[in-house]
């Protein structure tokens, strides 16, 4: 962070986290890749712009499975795009990615506020103590993009499903940028 001789606080973006579990091949152990993200912080904010998440699994699941779904070795529920400050999210579940009919994905970026202490603080000060969570009431929010993929294992694997399920929503604000794709099928 910057205080300008006008008590003016500028600050810079955010960065981005990049998390894989596997490779990309149908092998006999393609079940047993997985991504554990449970009780993790996962941090992107920023004074600025907030970062960006990607997140790669063997199979994604958003939303809370019906009974008798097949497992997914990633699950998130869609309050998960809420947190961590990130203005740009990337999940990819090779063998599927699956958001779960009446699903509501409405990304809120928070930003870190300065707070007074902040502008008296001397140089190379940890800048968490001084900031807030939030979202400033005196700027227009950020928005939120979205890239949803099942990118398969493989030419010669039929792994690689996307679907939405009904009555699944995505709330993203204006301008923002979202992208589905499928190796295999793409099912809404």
């Amino acid at each position: 962070a910057k205080v300008l001789a006008n008590g003016t606080v500028t600050g810079g973006n955010a960065g981005s986290i990049t998390l894989q579990a596997g490779q990309k091949a149908s092998t006999a152990d393609a079940n047993e890749r997985t991504l554990h993200i449970a009780g993790a912080e996962l941090q992107g904010h920023a004074l600025g712009q907030g970062g960006s998440l990607s997140l790669t699994a063997q199979s994604v699941r958003i939303g809370d499975a019906p009974a008798g779904a097949p497992e997914a070795s990633l699950e998130l529920q869609a309050d998960f795009f809420n947190h961590g400050g990130f203005a740009n999210f990337a999940l990819d579940g090779r063998q599927f990615l699956t958001v779960i009919e009446g699903t509501g994905i409405a990304p809120n970026v928070s930003s870190w506020l300065p707070t007074a202490s902040l502008r008296h603080a001397p140089t190379g000060s940890a800048l968490r103590g001084m900031v807030s969570e939030g979202v400033s009431p005196l700027k227009l929010p950020q928005t939120a993009n979205l890239s949803l993929s099942a990118s398969g294992l493989g030419k010669e694997s039929t792994a690689g499903p996307l679907s939405v399920g009904t009555g699944a929503q995505l709330a993203l604000g204006p301008k923002a940028k979202v992208d589905f794709k499928a190796a295999h099928t793409l099912l809404f």
